[in-house]
């Protein structure tokens, strides 16, 4: 079956504000191709989907409004597919909604009840589990919880109190593993029981999963702006035995964007190894990190970027995938490049593009 690319486009709140009607008559779209999903402005530019014409290269705006015949309502804090839905967490109008995979129509409106500040989610069986921050997190850790989502009622069923700032999900070997941005921690719940354990005591806050093709989990742990930290890098996790096997050192700082990706036989993992500037710019490049020998490569696929937003690997061609931003409120650029850091293009996108997915 065909494969499609969304980009995932996110952007942190701003204090910019755009006066704007929801109402558009767009020219129509082919859904078809790549697209990206703009963040916009939170409580101002709506988002929107980005469509991209791989064999031209040529861009265009408009592919939800062309499908719906209206803009998007909020922001897309994160997206990804499950089933036969595109599942987008709404952080500026706190819902969960979602679209047909193949054909971007929303025929149902948003989950909004039991849902505030959304982050991220994970889907097993006929649930998904969304973080969500729960309220002002950066005052209080303690109002964070994890919202089970019934997704053939299309509601939440179920708030499971989850405090310290619940972050990027994954599932794996039966449990939904949760980081944390604002305690020092990693949650496992089982999902028989919905009991949280945790490993305490961690080197740094923590921020996204990947899973690799044994069912264990990498994990991106990071400095972020309101708890600073000296050693940051990846954690390996044995979800057989809930331990942290090994860490692999690296520069890393919090980005609301996807950190991690695989090539397609999983020996290699390209991180986005960034730091801020004194201008609160995100500089560094990707790096690359050989699974076998168990260590970073010597040297980067690219370095000394500034503006970086995301890094994802092309499933079918291993290409290398790098968007970036110069500002929280301007267009940004998606660059590609071969698995030797070759740059082979460059595209106009969206508003600080930061995540990417595969429809299938």
């Amino acid at each position: 079956m065909r494969k499609t690319l969304f980009f995932i486009a996110l952007l942190l709140p701003a204090l910019f504000v755009a006066c704007e009607s929801d109402s558009v008559s767009p020219d129509k779209v082919d859904v078809s191709g790549i697209y990206m999903v703009n963040y916009g402005n939170y409580n101002g530019v709506k988002g929107s989907i980005t469509n991209i014409n791989i064999e031209t290269k040529e861009s265009t705006d408009g592919a939800f409004e062309s499908v719906n015949g209206r803009k998007m309502k909020g922001n897309p804090q994160y997206a990804a597919q499950y089933g036969n839905k595109i599942y987008f967490m709404g952080n500026s109008t706190d819902e969960v909604f979602f679209v047909d995979a193949n054909t971007l129509k929303q025929s149902k409106d948003g989950i909004t009840i039991d849902i505030e500040k959304p982050r991220h989610f994970a889907g097993d069986g006929n649930y998904i589990y969304v973080s969500c921050w729960g309220g002002d997190i950066w005052k209080d850790s303690s109002t964070s919880y994890i919202a089970k989502v019934d997704t053939a009622q299309n509601k939440v069923v179920k708030k499971i109190a989850c405090p310290g700032g619940s972050e990027g999900l994954a599932i794996a070997n039966g449990k939904l593993y949760i980081a944390y941005g604002y305690e020092k921690k990693i949650g496992i719940m089982n999902l028989s029981t919905e009991e949280i354990t945790y490993i305490e005591n961690q080197k740094a806050m923590s921020s996204y999963f990947l899973k690799d093709k044994e069912d264990n989990l990498y994990l991106a742990q990071v400095s972020t702006y309101s708890a600073p930290s000296e050693m940051t890098g990846l954690a390996y996790i044995n979800t057989k035995t809930d331990k942290i096997d090994n860490f692999f050192p690296i520069v890393l700082n919090h980005n609301d964007g996807n950190m991690l990706s695989a090539n397609s036989d999983f020996s290699k993992i390209y991180v986005l190894g960034v730091a801020y500037n004194a201008s609160f710019q995100m500089v560094g490049g990707v790096q690359v990190f050989d699974v076998a020998k168990g260590k970073f490569e010597s040297s980067a696929l690219i370095e000394d970027v500034t503006g970086l937003k995301s890094v994802t690997v092309n499933p079918e061609t291993n290409e290398v995938y790098v968007s970036t931003s110069p500002t929280a409120a301007s267009a940004g650029t998606l660059t590609i490049y071969n698995d030797k850091g070759t740059e082979t293009n460059s595209l106009n996108i969206g508003v600080t593009p930061a995540w990417t997915l595969f429809i299938e």
